[in-house]
């Protein structure tokens, strides 16, 4: 398992890569892109996040706010109007 912070490095470069896809108005790859980054979402960031969760428990810090949050976005869906409304969720 990959550090979290190398898995949402990583979740930040596909957002760059479907960004550019959409500009240049590829809007195949950028589905593409799109349902791949929410599948590694999904299957990486989520579980890395649920379980240092389940590690910190209930105790009182910034990961402690904002693992819960990262969870819910990877499980719900990573919908960008989150990003855009400027909503941190925590």
């Amino acid at each position: 398992m990959d550090h979290i912070s190398v898995e949402t490095g990583f979740v930040g470069y596909l957002f760059l890569k479907e960004a550019y896809a959409r500009r240049e108005g590829n809007q195949e790859d950028a589905t593409i892109v799109e349902h791949a980054r929410e599948r590694f979402m999904k299957e990486h960031v989520a579980r890395c996040a649920d379980g240092m969760q389940k590690r910190i428990g209930d105790r009182q810090s910034n990961f402690g706010k904002v693992l819960p949050w990262v969870v819910r976005m990877t499980t719900e869906g990573s919908n960008d109007h989150f990003a855009t409304r400027g909503d941190r969720g925590f």
